[in-house]
């Protein structure tokens, strides 16, 4: 497959390689878009209205954002490994401290986060009618767990969405950085094409049959969330995401910016976009074949990285606009953010207004969520960018 398209690209191949960037904004563009699929997918509460029938079919689908996210992880890590040339040793001392380089900037917001969702939690908790003791010894177990940011380990919802119910997708990813060295060291030895994709396609494969294991473990026992939440299968997507950046790189140099090549990658990318736009849409229709759904759910993001990774087509060049490449960067704060507001806005509304009733009240609801979020993210990127000056002006000194 890998020769076939060597000669796909035949014609604009060159003896020189081209500087290869030391990041992909392409990619951190479409994060842009993913983080907004995940957010109204977060909306849940709009199924209380009129329209809720529509939103749950249509809408409530955060697959494709999540998936996108666990792969574009693995693409980065990879590449950045690649492209700084950077020594990762796969002991064990060596693999903790990447995975908590991974974290370590998050980290303060992820746990502020948590201290600011305890008053939710006890709400929920008084609601259905639970005991002070328990409120106190279950908070104080979630908290540890959500602390050591293991919470996601346990495959039961109850403690991967302890607090804020997004956190376990860090959690996720920082247990699965823990061996991410280990992968990175495993698929920087394959150097031929043919043999990445064929890596490619098995890594897709036990995906597949990881996921139906864990589908009916989900459905016969303790856990509830192993198929969707749990590092063990996401780690593969984190894999696929590393054989792509391998890919990029393979071919990196050898495209150039003939007519041919952009017209093809342009054609390529719209493509993957409308497939994308209708994937989202008609999900929900047919989740029941949950088999179809994972593989095209893996083939898609799979191909929208691989493809757009090349930064050669329209779309891909739209996206690496400075719009794009600034608001990138405030996507994992916005990820955070949004959950914790979205659950005070929901119980303010629940108190003051007529709930439910008027269609109106629902999207002034995700309106305010929106904009709430929006702000607070700007607001923790510029205390962040002010104490990192002073960190740097300190350090000069």
């Amino acid at each position: 497959m890998g020769n076939c398209l060597e000669r796909l690209f035949s014609t604009d191949m060159i003896n020189e390689k081209k500087k290869i960037s030391h990041s992909i904004q392409s990619l951190n563009g479409i994060r842009v878009i993913m983080i907004l699929i995940v957010f109204v997918s977060h909306m849940e509460f709009l199924t209380n209205y009129s329209y809720g029938l529509f939103y749950s079919k249509y809408l409530h689908n955060a697959v494709l954002g999540v998936d996108y996210f666990f792969m574009l992880s693995g693409f980065g890590m990879m590449y950045s490994k690649l492209v700084n040339n950077v020594k990762i040793e796969p002991d064990i001392k060596n693999c903790i401290e990447y995975a908590i380089r991974k974290v370590k900037k998050i980290y303060p917001l992820y746990i502020g986060l948590i201290v600011i969702c305890i008053p939710s939690f006890i709400i929920n908790c008084i609601e259905y009618g639970r005991s002070y003791f328990y409120i106190i010894i279950t908070g104080v177990i979630k908290f540890i767990f959500c602390i050591l940011m293991i919470q996601s380990l346990f495959g039961n919802q109850s403690l991967s969405h302890a607090f804020n119910g997004v956190n376990w997708f860090l959690s996720s990813l920082f247990l699965i950085s823990i061996i991410a060295p280990i992968y990175i060291k495993i698929i920087n030895r394959i150097k031929r094409i043919s043999r990445l994709f064929l890596m490619l396609v098995c890594a897709v494969f036990i995906t597949i049959i990881v996921y139906i294991i864990f589908g009916y473990l989900d459905g016969n026992f303790f856990f509830n969330t192993l198929q969707y939440e749990s590092p063990i299968i996401r780690s593969f997507y984190v894999v696929i995401g590393m054989i792509c950046a391998k890919i990029n790189l393979s071919f990196q140099g050898r495209l150039t910016n003939r007519y041919k090549t952009k017209v093809f990658f342009s054609g390529v990318e719209i493509i993957l976009l409308l497939m994308s736009l209708m994937w989202f849409l008609c999900r929900n229709s047919i989740r029941k074949s949950f088999l179809a759904c994972i593989v095209i759910d893996l083939l898609l993001c799979a191909s929208i990285i691989i493809f757009y990774s090349f930064e050669m087509g329209a779309i891909s060049k739209l996206l690496s606009r400075k719009i794009f490449r600034k608001t990138s960067g405030l996507v994992m704060y916005f990820f955070l953010v949004h959950y914790p507001v979205r659950i005070y806005v929901d119980l303010l509304f629940q108190n003051i207004t007529q709930y439910g009733k008027e269609p109106w009240i629902g999207v002034i609801e995700v309106f305010l969520v929106f904009l709430i979020s929006f702000f607070a993210t700007i607001s923790i990127s510029l205390f962040c960018k002010h104490n990192n000056i002073k960190d740097f002006l300190h350090k000069r000194q």
